[in-house]
């Protein structure tokens, strides 16, 4: 991320009032950011991972930003990754609700061990509803907060990178992610979710 490629968003979104051009080349970047954090979040063991393809997360996830782009027109670059990490952040919210919630398939999945005599053992997973709790806690942010999160872990940008699109110094970002970083492990009680 480039302060030229903060610019070229910028005109796309100029564009959107305009035509379907800016919204479509929006959405290409979007689609290419949302499927690297897919892939990374899910290469690193994410607990989704067990009941969801990368793909379906990139479907759900682009199909609300298109609905999103039709509602709300983003002024900066920065509004525009906020608006997205929204949409990222609301599938996996939605997806760990569904298959970790009370009725959830995750409650009720039992696995077998080796030991044909034992009986299958539930299996819960603290991991998946952990970041369950990250994203809702995300949600709660502040709005500094919040802007740095989205764009450090949702859209996997470099400090100085999110400097640029926010248009702050990096010792700003830096500051903000620590605030970030503090309000979320109380949040999350200490914790930290993997992957």
């Amino acid at each position: 991320m480039t302060p030229a490629t903060t610019v070229q968003i910028e005109q796309w979104l100029m564009q959107l009032g305009e035509g379907q051009v800016g919204r479509d080349r929006l959405l290409a970047l979007t689609c290419e950011r949302l499927r690297q954090l897919a892939s990374r979040m899910f290469r690193r063991g994410h607990a989704l991972h067990r009941w969801e393809q990368t793909d379906d997360v990139l479907q759900e996830a682009m199909l609300r930003m298109s609905r999103a782009l039709l509602d709300v027109q983003p002024q900066s670059a920065a509004q525009f990754f906020g608006l997205a990490s929204l949409q990222i952040r609301r599938v996996l919210i939605d997806m760990s609700r569904h298959h970790f919630g009370p009725m959830g398939q995750g409650q009720r999945h039992a696995s077998v061990s080796g030991d044909l005599g034992e009986s299958p053992q539930a299996d819960p997973n603290p991991a998946l509803e952990l970041w369950g709790q990250f994203h809702e806690a995300v949600q709660s942010l502040g709005e500094e907060s919040r802007a740095v999160v989205d764009l450090l872990v949702y859209q996997g940008l470099s400090q100085p990178e999110a400097a640029s699109v926010l248009g702050v110094s990096d010792r700003t970002v830096k500051r903000w992610w620590r605030t970030a970083r503090e309000e979320l492990h109380a949040a999350l009680n200490g914790q930290w979710p993997e992957g």
